[in-house]
C-alpha cells in the first residue's frame, strides 16, 4: 500500500493553480509527485472547498477563453474590406460565409450590429450587384400565353411563367404592367360570371334547398351559392327560373300542410283547436316568405 501524501494542502494549491492554467487532472495526474485523477476526484468529494476552488478556476479559464475568442472574432477592417471587395465583384454572400478565410455567418451578423457602416456599405455593395445583374429577357410569345389566360379567368399562380418573373417583368414593361391589369379584371369578372351562372344544375340544387324548408336568402347563404340579389334577379328575367322556384315553394307548402294533417289524425275534438294553434305558430316560423 503506498502511503499517504504527507502534505495534502500543498498538492490541493497546486491542483488549483494548475487547473487554472486550463490543465485537465489527466495532464495533473502525468506530473512527478501528484496523485491520479481519481484520487483528486475523491478528495473533491471529501473536501468540498478543494471542489469549489477547483469549479471556480475551471469558470474562470472558459470565461478567458471565451473571451479570448471573442476578441479574435472582433471586427477586423482589413477582412472586412477584403469581404466588401468580393461581394462588390458579384460572389454571393452565401458562398463567402461558407469558406474558411471569410467570416462566418455568426460573425458577419455580429459585425453588422457591432459596425451600422459596415452594414450600410453591404447593403449597398449587394443593391450593386442586383443593379448590373441583367434583367430577365422578356418573352413576348410567353408574355402574351400568360395574359390569355390570365384574362379568360385563369390563375396566376402555377404554370409558367412563375411569379417572380411576372413580377419583373411588370416593373421592367409598364406596358406589360397595364395589360397584366386589364386581363386580371377581365379574368375576375369571368370567374364571377361563371359562378353566378344560371345552369339547371344549379338550379336543381336550390330547388331542392327550398323544397326541404329554405329560403331563397337562406340559399344564397350557403356555400358556392349565388348572391341573394343574383337570385332575385333571375326571378324577374328568367320565367323558367321563377317557375322552377315557384314549382318548389309549392311541393314545400304541401309538404307543410301534410305534417299538418298528420298531427291532427287521431287527435280528440278538444284538442284540435290547440293543436291548430300550435300548428299556426310553427308554420309562420317554419314556412318562408314566398319569392316576389
Amino acid at each position: 500500500m503506498l502511503p499517504p501524501y504527507p502534505a495534502r494542502h500543498v498538492i490541493m494549491s497546486e491542483v488549483v493553480e494548475w487547473v487554472g492554467r486550463n490543465w485537465t487532472l489527466r495532464q495533473i495526474e502525468a506530473r512527478d509527485g501528484m496523485p491520479s485523477r481519481h484520487t483528486l476526484a475523491r478528495w473533491m468529494k471529501a473536501t468540498p472547498v478543494f471542489a469549489q476552488q477547483v469549479a471556480d478556476a475551471r469558470r474562470r479559464v472558459r470565461f478567458e477563453v471565451r473571451q479570448a475568442q471573442q476578441a479574435q472574432q472582433g471586427f477586423c477592417a482589413a477582412q472586412a474590406e477584403a469581404f466588401l471587395e468580393r461581394v462588390r465583384s458579384g460572389e454571393p454572400v452565401r458562398e463567402l460565409v461558407r469558406r474558411p478565410e471569410g467570416p462566418s455567418r455568426h460573425r458577419l451578423d455580429q459585425w453588422k450590429v457591432e459596425r451600422p457602416d459596415f452594414a450600410a456599405a453591404l447593403a449597398e455593395a449587394m443593391a450593386a450587384v442586383r443593379r448590373r445583374r441583367p434583367s430577365p429577357a422578356y418573352d413576348e410569345a410567353a408574355a402574351d400565353a400568360f395574359l390569355v389566360r390570365l384574362a379568360r379567368g385563369g390563375s396566376a399562380r402555377g404554370g409558367k411563367p412563375g411569379r417572380t418573373l411576372v413580377r419583373q417583368w411588370r416593373a421592367a414593361d409598364e406596358e406589360f404592367a397595364g395589360s397584366y391589369e386589364a386581363a386580371k379584371r377581365i379574368g375576375h369578372r369571368r370567374r364571377m360570371r361563371a359562378r353566378s351562372k344560371c345552369t339547371p344544375a344549379l338550379v336543381d340544387k336550390i330547388v331542392a334547398r327550398i323544397e326541404l324548408g329554405d329560403s331563397l336568402l337562406s340559399v344564397s347563404r350557403r356555400r358556392g351559392m349565388p348572391h341573394h340579389g343574383t337570385l332575385y334577379g333571375w326571378l324577374r328575367t328568367r320565367p323558367d327560373f321563377a317557375a322552377a322556384v315557384s314549382a318548389a315553394c309549392d311541393a314545400r307548402d304541401f309538404i307543410l300542410n301534410e305534417q299538418k294533417l298528420m298531427r291532427l289524425d287521431g287527435c280528440p275534438e278538444t284538442r284540435v283547436r290547440a293543436v291548430m294553434r300550435q300548428i299556426g305558430a310553427v308554420t309562420r316560423r317554419a314556412r318562408p316568405r314566398r319569392p316576389g
